[in-house]
């Protein structure tokens, strides 16, 4: 054009002369170029004074009212959850978890890629923009945004003053979302839930491990922890088949949900739906300073939200559930205590800790005995601080005969190995005793006894009981038909090394005595076979 500085070719003998200047010609080219920069606007280039992107909103509004041909409603979006009200600002509901984040990513991603000004797009034309059935954004202290759509993921915004914004991304589909659509239609009781108040008097209350049930005039129980889960979690996922308005009639039963920081859920049921189909329910909350109040019909059983009390009240043995508790202390002396390593007895390093796993797991799943009253037997589980008891009449059969040394670990010599032996000393009842030494665990036995003090060594750290059936003492009367007494080396978990003696009495038909760890069994076949022989 006129105003760019060109360089023109040197003048050769055919273009010496100088023609003179055409008027039309000058106003033709100034006619093209202006028509050329056109073009490249509308076909998305750049003009010399274009604006970087930049956001149309600074920040996510509050609230906001949405506005297209039959559509007129506003959203709270700094509420938890965001609610949806009418025109008029009556709330009506809750957003939808997915289309409030739709909104909000929506509303806080437009960019404003361009600006055409007045005389740079067809103002007489508006369905070519998505103009003639815009939505429009109302937004407090903000013009409104009336913004066009043709498809695609652009869309156009009509200033006052004339002018049109491409903005991206377009933010009408999710807008133009019915608003029954976007309108959240589940429960969604407290989660969690640290009280459930019912209108016919009952209530639950929440602690860390266990649910306690406490009804008017009678002592405090424990419910069911698995039930009372089941049932919150059901009710809190059930959705609504219709929105309805409000019954005008009185409920039939209410339940109050009470969550953390006091987020209470109000659900009423006003009795069977239209032609029995579904229920009638309500439900209230207080979300900031608004109120929602919503009116469902929901394909639910009447007894979720009016349940016998009985149905969640514990039946089982222990309602706190036993695999969780950090000690328990059971009848006849039995101290359970829970490691980082698993289950161990208190007073004893050799508790079987897969056993003792067995009967916490059996603990777990065994009904209540009747009871008459009569507080014979106590059950304590300890859950961190807090202290479940029970007391029962009388005891389920597995805890009837059962005492400490059934969960002890059944091998004859626990945390043994052979290679730490420097004594061992055999004593036949009716032969003189046998002793070897070596001086310590890196010194040989002597020869001519070495393969046979190795073979009896390794026997004994493989013997097991079939069951430990008692104590045993040093002087329990019992003659036995030979005595084994070890000597090793062992060490604690700092590394502090000690010597240790054990005794092993045993008996031709297999019973075997060790005062040391104060139990006496029965060896189970195999290990009677190698240590006793035939």
């Amino acid at each position: 054009m006129s105003d760019s500085a060109t360089t023109s070719p040197a003048p050769s003998a055919l273009t010496s002369r100088r023609l003179p200047p055409l008027p039309w010609l000058e106003t033709g080219g100034l006619a093209l170029c202006a028509l050329v920069a056109w073009i490249i606007v509308l076909s998305g280039g750049s003009r010399p004074d274009a604006a970087p992107e930049r956001p149309l909103l600074a920040s996510l509004p509050t609230r906001c009212r949405v506005v297209a041909k039959d559509l007129d409603y506003r959203l709270l979006l700094s509420h938890e959850p965001p609610l949806i009200a009418d025109a008029q600002g009556r709330i009506r509901g809750r957003l939808r978890p997915d289309d409030s984040a739709d909104i909000i990513r929506h509303l806080t991603a437009i960019r404003i890629l361009r600006r055409l000004d007045s005389g740079m797009w067809d103002a007489s034309d508006p369905a070519a923009y998505g103009l003639d059935d815009p939505v429009t954004l109302h937004i407090d202290d903000h013009p409104a945004l009336i913004i066009g759509s043709i498809g695609g993921t652009q869309a156009y915004l009509r200033n006052d003053d004339g002018s049109l914004l491409i903005i991206s991304p377009d933010p009408t589909p999710v807008l133009r979302r019915p608003v029954a659509a976007l309108r959240r239609n589940t429960l969604d009781l407290p989660s969690p839930p640290t009280r459930v108040r019912h209108s016919r008097g009952w209530s639950l209350h929440r602690r860390p491990h266990t649910w306690l049930l406490r009804d008017e005039g009678a002592a405090p129980r424990h419910a069911d922890e698995q039930l009372v889960s089941e049932w919150l979690e059901v009710l809190s996922g059930t959705s609504a088949e219709a929105f309805i308005a409000d019954p005008g009639t009185p409920p039939r039963v209410e339940v109050l949900f009470t969550g953390r920081d006091d987020h209470i859920v109000q659900v009423r049921d006003f009795g069977p739906g239209p032609d029995e189909r579904g229920r009638l329910i309500g439900r209230r909350q207080v979300v900031g300073d608004q109120e929602v109040n919503e009116f469902f019909i929901c394909n639910i059983p009447a007894a979720y939200l009016d349940p016998h009390l009985e149905a969640l009240a514990s039946s089982r043995l222990l309602p706190v559930d036993p695999r969780t508790a950090t000690r328990i202390l059971l009848p006849h002396g039995i101290d359970l205590r829970r490691r980082r390593q698993g289950w161990s007895l208190a007073d004893h390093d050799d508790g079987d800790s897969e056993t003792i796993r067995a009967l916490v797991e059996q603990l777990a799943t065994l009904p209540r005995p009747d009871d008459d009253g009569s507080q014979q037997h106590q059950i304590i589980a300890w859950h961190g601080d807090e202290t479940t008891r029970i007391s029962l009449t009388r005891l389920p059969r597995l805890l009837e005969d059962l005492r400490p040394h059934d969960l002890r670990d059944r091998r004859l010599l626990p945390a043994f190995d052979p290679d730490t032996v420097i004594g061992l000393v055999i004593q036949p009842s009716d032969a003189p005793p046998e002793f070897y030494h070596r001086q310590d665990q890196s010194a040989a036995w002597p020869e001519d006894e070495a393969e046979h003090i190795d073979i009896l060594l390794s026997n004994l750290s493989r013997a097991r009981v079939t069951t430990w059936d008692g104590d045993a003492s040093l002087s329990d009367g019992r003659i036995y038909d030979c005595t084994f007494i070890i000597s090793d080396i062992v060490s604690d978990d700092e590394g502090t090394t000690r010597n240790r003696t054990t005794s092993l009495r045993m008996m031709a038909n297999g019973r075997v005595s060790i005062p040391e760890r104060r139990l006496s069994g029965t060896l189970n076949e195999r290990s009677r076979e190698e240590i006793v022989g035939e």
